[in-house]
């Protein structure tokens, strides 16, 4: 799954997450919860 993200990741694609957990005011680090929802567009 980690290759094939990476590969996805650059052909600039579009991402969207639901409940995602924020580590810092910046925006990173950037967390997954048992309830987010990650969907990739190319």
């Amino acid at each position: 799954m980690g290759q094939e993200l990476l590969d996805v990741l650059d052909s600039d694609p579009i991402m969207a997450i639901k409940s995602l957990k924020v580590g810092d005011l910046q925006g990173a680090p950037l967390s997954s919860l048992e309830k987010s929802i990650v969907v990739i567009t190319n």
